[in-house]
């Protein structure tokens, strides 16, 4: 197997001006602009190296087992969580961590669906002062589910490297747990405002070692991780 350094060099500028456009995103004509610029270059990476078999073709499946990083949703449900009079906060989380089908109806085009978990925990102490000074300790769990259905444009003829953009959206679910000695603390006490819809848009690439395993890297936003790596397979 041959790989174009000139491909790898496409697909990281590519993930760097994808990473760059969504962070911060909001639509307005400067967005617009990098938007345009970062299609502008994915239209010249497909057509780079058009001589060599691309790694994956229709009728491949293409199997992916991801772990994300970082998990930014721990700040969000630690915010909504503690208070002023909150301290030893302790925030811990696992995941995001996927499982990703794929099947290629085309040698470009991929359709397949991906599931995903994670959970984060917050746990602090409070001292409630009044005509008696109460210490209460808290600790909160927020396990996140989601299953998407993925579309995915694959790029590049490299025999190798795998390189993607791809958008998903499906349902995402959201239980709030929580343990207490505050007799007098109810879930009301949380506001965390949130709907059951899961989206993620993200570009990425696969480099395979032998025929049928390889590894994976992803920039997205929504849906996962910001950053997401892992192992691929192809049959």
């Amino acid at each position: 197997m041959k790989i174009s350094v000139l491909e790898i060099i496409f697909d990281l500028l590519i993930s760097f001006c994808f990473f760059y456009l969504i962070l911060p995103f909001n639509l307005n004509q400067k967005n617009i602009k990098k938007l345009f610029f970062v299609l502008a270059i994915a239209s010249c990476a497909m057509f780079v190296n058009t001589s060599k078999a691309q790694v994956v073709e229709k009728g491949n499946s293409l199997v992916d087992v991801t772990y994300g990083w970082p998990n930014l949703w721990s700040t969000i449900f630690k915010n909504a969580v503690v208070n002023t009079n909150s301290v030893d906060i302790k925030v811990s989380g696992i995941g995001p961590i996927g499982v990703r089908y794929e099947y290629l109806v085309a040698d470009k085009i991929g359709v397949g669906v991906v599931f995903n978990y994670a959970n984060t925990t917050v746990t602090y102490t409070e001292t409630v002062i009044g005509t008696t000074t109460q210490t209460y300790d808290y600790k909160f769990s927020a396990p996140r589910m989601r299953a998407m259905a993925k579309f995915a444009f694959h790029y590049g003829n490299s025999d190798m490297f795998d390189g993607y953009f791809s958008v998903g959206a499906g349902y995402a679910s959201l239980n709030i747990t929580y343990e207490t000695n505050n007799p007098n603390y109810t879930d009301d006490n949380i506001i965390l405002n949130g709907i059951p819809v899961a989206f993620r848009l993200a570009t990425g690439g696969r480099i395979f070692f032998t025929d049928n395993l390889g590894a994976l890297f992803e920039i997205g936003l929504g849906g996962g991780g910001l950053l997401e790596f892992g192992l691929a397979a192809k049959f």
